[in-house]
């Protein structure tokens, strides 16, 4: 069994997994043991993250928060990882029906801290979806709008 990974150069990145004959097994060697890592640390885990639904009888409306969170600790620094989902659904009014994600990374180095953020909203009319997409990194934002289609696209 042959397995490769090849970046640039002619041929452009391609992952390339050969079959070994039929009727033949490989003989994998057993696994090595490996040092611990004392200096580095992890903790959280985005999945399953924390949930919360709220329903409003009277407007027909469910809004359902998401939460998840995840870091780790190296001898550079720290990392931490923030998400939040929010989702708005109104039974009688689905074309008004909107998701909003907030992502956050920061990184607190010895000398600095570096902090990423993103924003992400999905909304809808009638007959399209659309979608915003900002991204801020130490003041410097940019930002991508696209229209996801529907019934007219």
């Amino acid at each position: 069994m042959t397995t490769s990974l090849q970046l640039g150069g002619t041929s452009g990145s391609r992952l390339t997994c050969r079959r070994s004959c039929p009727g033949v097994v490989a003989r994998v060697s057993p696994p090595q043991p490996s040092e611990e890592r004392t200096d580095l640390k992890s903790f959280g885990f985005p999945w399953p993250g924390e949930w919360l639904v709220t329903r409003d009888e009277g407007r027909q409306k469910t809004t359902v928060v998401w939460r998840g969170k995840m870091g780790g600790e190296y001898p550079w620094g720290k990392e931490t990882d923030l998400e939040k989902l929010t989702y708005e659904i109104e039974d009688t009014h689905p074309e008004v029906n909107v998701i909003r994600g907030e992502a956050e990374t920061t990184l607190d180095l010895r000398d600095r801290v570096l902090v990423w953020s993103g924003h992400l909203s999905f909304t809808s009319d009638p007959k399209n979806f659309s979608t915003n997409t900002p991204r801020v990194a130490e003041g410097r934002e940019s930002s991508q709008n696209e229209d996801l289609g529907g019934e007219d696209s």
